[in-house]
């Protein structure tokens, strides 16, 4: 179970007592469930699983009070693994598909919907070889209702066809020198952002233009 600790504001707009005034919290306690399966053979293992969670929230900058938005979430997950002396292997796997009932955003009219759905999948997959030169390769796509108040057309930050769409590509090259130390490069490649391919934003940015290298390092001591 969840539950947010909201805080008021005082008089210079600063985090003031717990007054329960500032918006964008849990209004409720908020479940969170999960149940899996594992089976191990050899070298291997396999688990399927199940989650999910239910939250209210009040809108951002309303005071925590009804109407809120409720948002429940169910999701399947799964996980593939092979541990071996010189080949390690993983593929993991979920889709969530999360209901909205946006009393809130819709009594406020910031939602053209009074509900809407969201749904979100992840693919992937991992190879390392002797636990010290990697590789990785994974596919994200997210799908939802169309709104037209909830994912505007606005110039930067808007939606091609008051759709939250987005899919694309992540890839990763690694290299683990010690046991506590990691490099690594990726790229995440965009095929649909918010909406579109083309022209997202209706001022001629594309999904593409989201397109990101990363360059990491990591140390654990």
């Amino acid at each position: 179970m969840y539950r947010s600790s909201p805080q008021g504001f005082n008089v210079n707009g600063l985090s003031g007592p717990l007054d329960s005034t500032a918006g964008g919290t849990l209004t409720s306690n908020a479940p969170y469930w999960r149940l899996a399966y594992e089976h191990q053979w050899n070298r291997n293992s396999l688990s399927v699983g199940m989650y999910g969670m239910e939250a209210k929230l009040s809108p951002p900058g309303q005071p925590v009070a009804p109407p809120t938005n409720r948002f429940r979430d169910t999701a399947l997950d799964g996980q593939y693994q092979y541990i071996g002396d010189e080949h390690v292997f993983s593929a993991q796997t979920t889709y969530i598909k999360e209901r909205q009932h946006l009393d809130g955003f819709f009594a406020l009219g910031e939602s053209e919907n009074a509900t809407n759905d969201l749904k979100t999948f992840r693919l992937g997959g991992s190879y390392y070889y002797r636990r010290t030169y990697g590789a990785a390769l994974g596919r994200f796509s997210t799908t939802g209702s169309s709104d037209a108040l909830l994912y505007p057309a606005s110039p930067t930050f808007g939606f091609g066809n008051n759709s939250p769409n987005s899919n694309g590509w992540v890839g990763e090259l690694s290299y683990i020198p010690w046991q506590n130390v990691k490099l690594l490069v990726q790229y995440v490649a965009y095929q649909k952002f918010n909406g579109a391919s083309s022209n997202y934003d209706g001022n001629g940015r594309n999904a593409r233009d989201n397109n990101t290298l990363y360059l990491l390092g990591w140390l654990s001591f």
